[in-house]
């Protein structure tokens, strides 16, 4: 990872993502699967890769301040494969039918597919985790996968239908999304592990405002912009950000908002990493959130 040790800057942070996107492709082509399923996947797997460039924005910025543990880059490409298995699985859960602008898995090749290859792509990444040097992270891993397992089951069986106080939906939301920012956030910063803490820390509440916002254009986005089937919470009656909260106080802009503050709050003893982050908000996270929050009034608190 000779390339960590420049300067901080947008080229560093895409040469970081190309390296793992790189290494997802290889991995999914080592897969035993037709070339047309491999495809599909290859597609999915490296879509925004908005965990990476988490990882990539901090170390971009840090100026040598952090030392990752060894083998970041193979880190994040077993949490993108993690994701991407989740998305196989969701699309079937709420019937969805496109996904990254295509159709979705389940429907053009059946839902037992689906499942499988998502089966498939958990275990790839484990693999991948444990095949480098960072495999003492394993445990860390494993329990954050199932912490966004047991947020969607409790936000599937437990509280579908359901009128939802907003501090529990606030929980499931972060159990969700957070782990696997979270994980790349601690990994960031293992060998100092008060600033592995705060990095955790700063992942969980920005997987929690994307959530946040992710809720929000299910309810009220367009399905071309986006690229992928929208209304889904309200057909299945999930209580999210725009239906079925009690308890919210504010509107949800601002609740987003005030997230992402916090999160830069957490780093405020590491100025350097805590301007990384806001590139973050601003490049990477900015585009997405402009779809739901109009930045043109309140760019203050993600730029200051």
């Amino acid at each position: 990872m000779s390339f960590l040790e420049e300067s901080g800057n947008d080229e560093l942070t895409e040469t970081f993502v190309d390296h793992v996107r790189e290494m997802i492709l290889n991995r999914v082509s080592d897969a035993r699967l037709s070339e047309a399923q491999a495809r599909h996947l290859r597609s999915l797997a490296t879509g925004k890769m908005l965990r990476t460039k988490f990882a990539a924005r901090i170390f971009a910025a840090s100026g040598g301040s952090c030392t990752p543990a060894p083998g970041l880059e193979k880190a994040c490409a077993a949490i993108e494969l993690v994701h991407t298995a989740s998305l196989l699985h969701d699309d079937i859960i709420d019937n969805a039918l496109v996904r990254r602008s295509q159709p979705t898995l389940w429907k053009t090749q059946g839902a037992n597919y689906a499942v499988l290859a998502g089966d498939l792509l958990y275990c790839e990444a484990l693999t991948m985790l444990l095949s480098g040097e960072n495999g003492y992270l394993a445990p860390l891993f494993v329990e954050k996968v199932k912490e966004v397992c047991l947020a969607e089951i409790r936000q599937e069986l437990l509280f579908r239908a359901r009128t939802t106080e907003c501090e529990t939906y606030l929980d499931m939301v972060r159990g969700k999304t957070g782990p696997l920012f979270a994980f790349l956030g601690y990994t960031c910063g293992a060998e100092d592990i008060e600033l592995a803490r705060a990095l955790e820390e700063a992942g969980y509440l920005t997987g929690t405002a994307y959530q946040l916002a992710d809720d929000l254009l299910d309810a009220a986005g367009d399905e071309e912009s986006t690229g992928k089937t929208l209304g889904t919470d309200a057909l299945r009656k999930k209580a999210t950000l725009a239906f079925g909260i009690q308890g919210l106080n504010g509107t949800p802009d601002s609740l987003i908002i005030s997230t992402i503050g916090s999160a830069k709050t957490v780093l405020e003893r590491w100025p350097l990493l805590r301007d990384g982050i806001t590139d973050f908000f601003v490049k990477d996270l900015g585009p997405v959130l402009n779809k739901t929050i109009n930045f043109q009034k309140q760019q203050t608190p993600f730029a200051a």
